[in-house]
């Protein structure tokens, strides 16, 4: 019976620690979307602003 508690904890310290990665990969994902955006508008503009 000790077993399965010392088990049922480990797992559950582990989900917490696999929930915590998948949050700070979305805030990460988030962020980069958010940048890769600023880049491509910044592209877009010195294309533009070079080809005139």
């Amino acid at each position: 019976m000790h077993e399965l508690q010392e088990q049922r904890r480990l797992l559950a310290t582990e989900n917490a620690s696999l929930l915590k990665r998948v949050l700070d990969s979305e805030k990460a994902v988030a962020r980069l979307e958010k940048q890769n955006a600023k880049l491509v508008q910044e592209i877009s503009r010195v294309r533009r602003l070079s080809s005139t």
